[in-house]
């Protein structure tokens, strides 16, 4: 600065020195735009995959067949002994 320099010049400088590693952030241009955009666009596509999930979810929940209830079980030799327990136990 002292030398009269602009702020472009001195990143341009020391990045040119040091590499783009001494920048406090990359650069917008080339493969640093990739680097920019990807976990972004990576966070959009989980959070689509997660929506279509939980609505497919929802969706079979909703079309599920509503149990019926149980009709009479075939008869069993206990049917009839515990029927009789029962009137007993209720006298």
């Amino acid at each position: 600065m002292a030398l009269g320099k602009s702020k472009e010049e001195i990143l341009a400088y020391f990045g040119v020195k040091y590499g783009e590693k001494i920048l406090s952030a990359p650069t917008t241009e080339g493969f640093n735009l990739f680097a920019w955009i990807t976990p972004f666009l990576l966070v959009a596509i989980g959070g689509t995959f997660i929506v279509v999930t939980v609505r497919r979810w929802v969706g079979r929940r909703a079309h599920a067949p509503i149990p019926r209830e149980p009709t009479t079980p075939a008869a069993s030799p206990y049917t009839e002994v515990l029927e009789k327990e029962l009137k007993d136990f209720d006298a």
